[in-house]
């Protein structure tokens, strides 16, 4: 089955919006499927001409319409969407059909406009825009009235410019709009100029009017220099301008109906029927806007194909259809970078760097990927196999790009950036060009994003290859960046006997090795008094903020021991945290104790911060600490000195999608406990109608007890989901309260000392709050209007309200 076929099957339950609809065979299965294959692989290599096979495509599917017209109809249709890289071609093919029967072309764009309104009420905002752009090409085609395509445009175009809407929505409209004016720009501004030319005005006032507040939040750099980094629907609609100068001409668009011109202009075009759009709602979600990345430009690219300029239509038609490529292999690596690498703009285009750069752009997209992120570093590595005399060399120039503008780039990007490049050299034996880096070696340089950077990315490549692999690639002079492979710090491995807890911490381990039940254990750790003194007693940094009330040096330790026990590997750390759990039960109690806890894994695995995530993800797993107090310790003055490192931030954000998940899925279980309940009660119902006249209630006594039970169930899942709820909020009020304390701290602290507030570490915690705004904005927006009220208030530091605007300004 062709590639394109295969694509329509995986969708032919979407011919009419989200419904399936049943087959209506009115003859034999096989003449269905022939009329499916040809209309599927149409426009595919063949030996006849795209014309004549349209053409005889056509001659065939008028011969069938008399019993196969409703089958026609939806494989059609499905096409439209499905294939959109096709969409000039079944544009031509649906010309060719009208010309032949007006009715059949009628019966068309009544299906075609009831299904638009479904997937739009249904918020398919792609396939939407899609069959809008297919819409406004059938003019091509002699297919639809001007006049009528100008009023659909127009009550797009109202839509938009409706009051009370959020401005995303209006977005939408626009962007469908100037989406489609590649298509049918020429014809309107012939046909109808001057009601045209109104649109277009319609547009530019809407455009210059707009919000774009949260542009700020969603580039990729700060600066302009060398690239302009321009809101999607600015650059859309200067590139529109730039078009429009040049007459409407454009290079890239396949238009096979321009061949059958003396056909179509017999034909009779329609009126498209009046379009009522589907009215907004309160839980309607629509696309998010984006900033238009930009990495290349002629220069960088060879002279005899040069990159089209940023504002040149050409540039906009062929990243749509890279991105179109993308969008629809994506679950096909290998089958994507073959579609990329040989698509047919890729003799007029160096096709090596565009791609490139829409990849690049997808993997930097803010808030979030459109797919997922492993998918385009594996991608990447497809290209770089199968061309292998161009895309190593164009990925290696782009990360050098890349990392000569980490300066000005988003904190989000470089973690990205990071997460892909580390995993690109592990597919690479690690072989890079290390000796360009060696300048940027020294840490104290003025500086050091670029040095940060090639610490994290070193100490991400240690996850994945041996610390002896890394030594003989890396120079000498980078060696020093490198992550010492250090096993856990056991501060009683060589201490003195009369060190605090020495003694007690060995019977500890001889108790382990003998197999003591947990009882026994925790007899000998009651050895020591609630009342002895932290190791961290004297320390600064953390003995000031060690709560007194506990039993510190019993929990360091009961945490130590355990975690020796576990030294060998990942898998001994997880089973001895499991299976010492009653102990933990035991000893670990309040916030203060987690806290402590926290501190103590730290000493142990300080060196190893991979191994500091594990084991605290591990905990957070097994209750015995809770989310809250992970962050309140990242954020405490004894973690500030790594609160800028790459893997407190894993931290963070492990321990934000853990309760998400935990909520997620207690209301998942409430969810599948209604659904039990109500086939229970159907279940009950039924057996008592059927045994109601009998006094034999054997067969159905049982069900009420069931009920019962599972009615207890739903309360119980009630109230988890509610606490759920609860701690998702409190967790999320923690983190924008304790943003708000340091950054507030910070800037008392600089006008107190006389000394500049906006600092790098300044520039970065802003840059980490704005990241957890745009990353979880789906769970912060049914918190913003309290947030706004009890943190957010217009007497907060002015960048720090400027964050959260720039978030409410994404959805508004």
């Amino acid at each position: 089955m062709s590639d394109h076929r295969k694509r329509y099957r995986d969708h032919d339950s979407e011919v009419s919006g989200s419904r399936e609809r049943k087959r209506t065979r009115v003859g034999p299965l096989d003449v269905e499927d022939r009329l499916e294959s040809l209309i599927t692989r149409v426009g595919e290599k063949s030996t006849s001409s795209l014309e004549s096979n349209l053409e005889g495509l056509a001659n065939v599917l008028i011969a069938d319409i008399a019993n196969y017209k409703q089958r026609i109809l939806q494989i059609l249709c499905t096409c439209v969407t499905n294939l959109p890289e096709k969409g000039t071609i079944y544009a031509t093919l649906v010309g060719l059909l009208n010309e032949k029967s007006f009715d059949f072309g009628g019966e068309f764009l009544e299906l075609t406009m009831c299904n638009l309104k479904e997937v739009i009420f249904s918020e398919q905002w792609d396939r939407a825009r899609l069959m809008v752009r297919f819409l406004s090409d059938l003019i091509n085609c002699n297919f639809l009235v001007a006049a009528s395509l100008i009023s659909f445009l127009e009550t797009l175009m109202n839509a938009a410019l409706q009051i009370g809407v959020p401005q995303v929505r209006s977005d939408w409209f626009v962007y469908s709009i100037l989406s489609s004016l590649p298509w049918c720009g020429k014809e309107l501004s012939t046909k109808k100029p001057n009601e045209f030319g109104r649109l277009l005005e319609s547009i530019e006032v809407f455009i210059s009017k707009r919000n774009k507040l949260h542009s700020k939040a969603l580039r990729v750099w700060s600066s302009d220099n060398p690239h302009p980094q321009e809101e999607y629907l600015d650059c859309l609609w200067e590139q529109i301008k730039t078009m429009k100068d040049d007459d409407w001409q454009e290079k890239h668009i396949r238009r096979p109906y321009q061949a059958f011109h003396s056909v179509l202009c017999k034909a009779l075009p329609h009126p498209i029927p009046l379009f009522d759009v589907p009215p907004h709602t309160e839980i309607s979600i629509y696309p998010l806007p984006s900033v238009i990345f930009r990495m290349f430009d002629y220069a960088d690219a060879p002279e005899e194909k040069p990159i089209p300029g940023a504002h040149a239509i050409e540039r906009y038609l062929v990243e749509e259809s890279i991105w179109r490529i993308i969008c629809t292999h994506y679950k096909d690596r290998k089958e994507c970078a073959n579609q990329l690498i040989n698509c047919p703009v890729r003799n007029k285009v160096p096709i090596e760097y565009i791609i490139t750069e829409v990849v690049f752009g997808a993997m930097f997209r803010l808030p979030e990927n459109e797919h997922l992120f492993l998918f385009y570093g594996s991608l990447i590595i497809e290209l770089c196999k199968i061309n292998p005399q161009t895309m190593p060399g164009v990925i290696a120039q782009a990360v050098e790009l890349l990392f000569d503008r980490l300066p000005t780039m988003n904190v989000t990007c470089v973690d990205r950036f990071i997460d892909w490049f580390s995993y690109h050299l592990s597919n690479f034996q690690y072989k890079w060009t290390w000796d360009d880096w060696i300048q940027y070696a020294d840490s104290s340089a003025s500086d050091d994003q670029r040095c940060r950077f090639i610490i994290e990315v070193l100490a991400k490549c240690q996850r994945s290859t041996f610390h002896e692999n890394l030594l003989e690639i890396l120079p000498n002079s980078l060696l020093p960046l490198l992550p010492e492979p250090t096993q856990g710090y056991f501060r009683y491995e060589c201490a003195e006997a009369d060190e605090p807890g020495h003694t007690t911490v060995r019977k500890l381990i001889d108790g382990i090795k003998s197999k003591k039940d947990t009882q026994s254990l925790l007899t000998t750790l009651y050895e020591i008094g609630p009342s002895e003194k932290s190791f961290y007693e004297n320390d600064d940094l953390v003995g000031p903020y060690i709560d007194p009330s506990i039993s510190a040096l019993r929990i360091e330790c009961f945490i130590l021991t355990i975690l020796r026990a576990g030294l060998k590997s990942i898998s001994h750390t997880y089973s001895a945290l499991t299976k010492f759990q009653p102990m933990f039960t035991e000893l670990i109690t309040n916030k203060s104790e987690q806290l402590h806890v926290l501190r103590t894994v730290r000493e142990f695995w300080g060196r190893n911060p991979l191994m500091v995530l594990i084991v605290i993800d591990k905990m957070v797993k097994l209750q015995y600490i809770q989310c809250s107090t992970v962050i309140n310790w990242i954020f405490s003055k004894e973690m500030e000195n790594e609160f800028m490192r790459y893997t407190t931030w894993e931290l963070i954000h492990n321990t934000l999608k853990k309760m998400m998940k935990h909520k997620s899925k207690v209301k998942k279980d409430l969810e599948d406990a209604h659904e039990r309940l109500d086939v229970l009660i159907d279940k009950a119902k039924r057996e008592e109608q059927k045994h109601g006249e009998s006094e034999d209630d054997e067969a159905y006594n049982t069900s009420p007890l069931e009920i019962e039970r599972r009615q207890e169930e739903i309360e119980e899942l009630t109230q988890k989901v509610e606490t759920a709820k609860k701690d998702q909020k409190e967790l999320f009020l923690i983190v924008f309260q304790r943003f708000t304390m340091i950054i507030t701290e910070h800037v008392a602290e600089c006008e107190r000392e006389g000394r500049k507030i906006v600092n790098s570490w300044y520039r970065y915690t802003l840059q980490r709050l704005q990241e957890i705004f745009l990353m979880y904005h789906a769970e912060i927006d049914q918190y913003s209007d309290k947030m706004e009220k009890l943190i957010f208030t217009p007497d907060i530091a002015p960048h720090i309200l400027e964050v959260f605007r720039r978030y409410k300004s994404l959805r508004s």
